[in-house]
């Protein structure tokens, strides 16, 4: 009988961590699943010199809701002297008493990591 309690704890142990491994499942407001993500896209490098609207949209006009007091603007993201700049400040938009930039891919990336340079 110890023998089988103990495999059953292994099966559970094997059950939980793929559980884990599964992407979460958020459901809408509606109750109906999130659509399918896009297929992931390859690796890039890229130097944040200069707006690339190909790869890359500044998040303008909304908000994370309740957790964040801060409203993306397209305006607080800006690109000078061969730089990026995200600007965070306390200019009261859409409800929220900061507002701040937010620059995101065009395309879906499963995983990444962002390596910061230096000159």
């Amino acid at each position: 009988m110890a023998w089988k309690i103990r495999n059953l704890g292994r099966i559970a142990a094997v059950w939980i961590v793929c559980l884990a491994l599964l992407p979460p499942v958020v459901a809408s407001p509606s109750g109906k699943r999130p659509p399918k993500l896009p297929p992931a896209q390859t690796s890039f490098t890229d130097y944040l010199q200069t707006f690339n609207s190909t790869r890359w949209s500044r998040a303008d006009g909304w908000t994370n809701g309740a957790t964040f007091d801060n409203a993306w603007s397209a305006e607080n993201v800006i690109f000078q002297n061969n730089e990026m700049i995200l600007r965070l400040d306390d200019t009261a938009w859409l409800g929220k008493r900061y507002s701040s930039g937010e620059y995101r891919t065009n395309g879906y990336h499963e995983m990444g990591s962002v390596q910061f340079l230096d000159k």
